[in-house]
């Protein structure tokens, strides 16, 4: 839906990662989404950033609520990513730390596809991305300290246009596609 009439629409290749409880994606070149051999490619959540560790293990919004509830001793049960972002916002350091710590972990885990996909948008979606406003400005900065020059001027960064009528939508772009 993103690539048919959304943040990608038009565009060359486009990545798209969805960032909730875990973090999906798929890759559009020339306006098709490339399944790969066995249907399974772009399982971008599974790649190993640090430590041996998933990239959704460390970069989704469940996991930066599990370091703000476990930071605060708190269960995680009474937390979510817009109490998180409130609370920043407000000033909580520990919030703050805990979004600046996913950032972080995002803009790696975009920079490594974009050094072996190298598209011409990186689409991110998912409810976490409705905090616009205050992740762009920190993706856009850690993507510049994440990918080299030559790439990073030629990868534009951008957030979900259909929201969560993306999944509704692709399906019945798909559909028509198909009939």
């Amino acid at each position: 839906a993103e690539g048919v009439a959304g943040a990608a629409k038009g565009t060359h290749s486009a990545v798209v990662m969805t960032v909730g409880t875990g973090i999906g994606g798929c890759l559009i070149a020339d306006g098709r989404v490339y399944h790969g051999f066995s249907h399974s490619a772009f399982e971008v959540g599974y790649m190993h950033i640090d430590k041996g560790e998933r990239f959704e293990r460390q970069g989704a919004a469940s996991a930066m609520v599990e370091r703000v509830a476990e930071a605060k001793s708190e269960p995680v049960s009474e937390w979510n990513g817009k109490r998180v972002f409130s609370q920043a916002q407000a000033g909580d350091a520990i919030c703050q730390e805990a979004i600046d710590n996913m950032v972080d972990v995002l803009a790696r885990g975009i920079a490594n596809v974009c050094y072996i996909i190298n598209p011409e948008v990186v689409v991110l979606g998912g409810g976490i991305m409705a905090q616009q406003e205050y992740l762009a400005p920190r993706l856009n900065e850690a993507l510049d300290r994440y990918l080299v020059e030559s790439v990073r001027k030629h990868t534009r960064l951008a957030f979900a246009a259909l929201g969560n009528d993306a999944g509704m939508l692709g399906a019945y772009y798909n559909f028509r596609a198909r009939h």
